[in-house]
């Protein structure tokens, strides 16, 4: 297995919805060890209703374990800094002042 990069695990989850399913993705994370496959699988058809863009369950699974990694190599305040400096044009304005409030109120 590849060691999984800041870069890549950004690139696979998204700034927008890093920032958007925030919650419920440390909320996963933190009960990780105490999770059944049917809450991955509840987590994954939500963000899989939630974005018309998305295609498959199976990305949604990809995008929840790079989140895993995100939060296990304590990236999320970098996801958080580089959404807030995001010039790209999927990064709204509500967004950024989403993830300013998320990092204001951050805790490790």
């Amino acid at each position: 297995m590849s060691v999984i990069t800041f870069d890549r695990a950004k690139a696979s989850v998204g700034l927008s919805n890093f920032v958007e399913f925030y919650e419920d993705y440390r909320k996963y994370y933190e009960q990780q060890s105490t999770t059944l496959k049917r809450d991955k699988k509840h987590l994954a058809k939500k963000l899989l209703d939630s974005n018309p863009k998305a295609t498959s369950i199976t990305g949604q699974y990809t995008r929840i374990n790079y989140t895993v990694a995100i939060f296990s190599n304590k990236w999320e305040k970098e996801m958080l800094k580089a959404t807030i400096e995001s010039n790209h044009h999927a990064v709204s304005k509500e967004t950024k002042a989403k993830a300013r409030d998320l990092l204001h109120h951050y805790q490790p």
